[in-house]
Parts: C-alpha cells; structure tokens; sequence
C-alpha cells in the first residue's frame, strides 16, 4: 500500500472551484499539499517515532509550507512523549489544526507496514528533491557561480547512481 494520505475534500457544489475547504464545508480551507508529503506528514502524526526514517530529510527537501513546518517540528519535538504530538502541533500551528486533527484521526491501512512505508516516503521526497534542485542549477547554467556549478555536478552524479540502483 501506499504513504500517501488521500486528497483533501473538495466542494462539491463547486463554490471554491477545486479549491480545498474544510471536512464541514465551512471554515478555512485545508492547504494544498503534494500527495507523498501529506502521506508522510500523516504517519508522523499517527507514529512521531517513525521521523527517525528520516535522517536524511531536511525542511527544505518539502514543497509545502504546511509540509516542512509539521515536519520540522515533529523533527524537533523526537524523543518526547509521543501523546503530546498532536496537542503541540495544534499548540504551535493553529492555522494548521484542521489538516493535523484530520490526518489524526484518518487510519492507516492495517496491513501497512508503516515504518517500511515512512522509510521509502522520505527517499521519495529526498530524491525529489534533489531533482528539483538540479532542474533549478540546470535553469540557470549560464549564470551558476563554482559553487553552485560544482553543486550541480554532484547532483547529476548523485542522479546517475540513483538510476543505476533503479535499473
């Protein structure tokens, strides 16, 4: 099965043209975010142990604001009593309530194996990433300074060997 969370309700009358609301239909919209994030950000929220799948990961391997704030804090609040995730996201993100208390209380799959799951999410967001990255540097060739153009070496070489292993 997959990480990722299903996407937020939309209104069905058509009101806010595609526009995300919230599960009543009133109130302020749930945020935009990419389906493999909002999976991710769902199994912390359900396990905040399984941030230790990801290493690797940084605030800024996220697209969505939402996305690396929760992550970073999940990130922050690792090795506290795991009742109180919740509680302190609500407490720090308020804005953000309506996406937390959802992915709270929306299952997992029974038979997903969650920290297996949450490891190849975050090498999915990481590998993404990179990609957008190095379109980034690619965007700009004519303009990179050493750093930047070394920077872009690397990540087409860290590229070839990620297809390699694909392969």
């Amino acid at each position: 099965k997959s990480a990722c969370a299903p996407a937020p309700r939309r209104d069905a009358a058509g009101a806010n043209a595609g526009a995300p609301v919230s599960e009543h239909g009133a109130g302020p919209a749930l945020p935009e975010v990419p389906a493999i994030e909002l999976g991710f950000i769902h199994l912390l929220i359900k396990d905040p142990a399984l941030i230790a799948t990801a290493k690797d990961l940084t605030e800024a391997d996220f697209q969505s604001p939402v996305s690396k704030r929760i992550f970073s804090a999940v990130k922050d609040l690792a090795g506290e009593d795991p009742s109180k995730t919740i509680p302190r996201l609500v407490e720090l993100f308020p804005e953000y309530t309506g996406i937390v208390m959802k992915l709270s209380v929306e299952e997992l799959g029974a038979d997903m194996n969650t920290p297996q799951n949450a490891a190849q999410a975050a090498q999915t967001l990481r590998k993404l990433s990179l990609e957008r990255k190095r379109k980034e540097l690619k965007s700009r060739m004519g303009s990179l300074t050493q750093a930047e153009m070394a920077e872009y070496i690397a990540l087409m070489g860290i590229e070839k060997g990620i297809k390699a292993k694909t392969d």
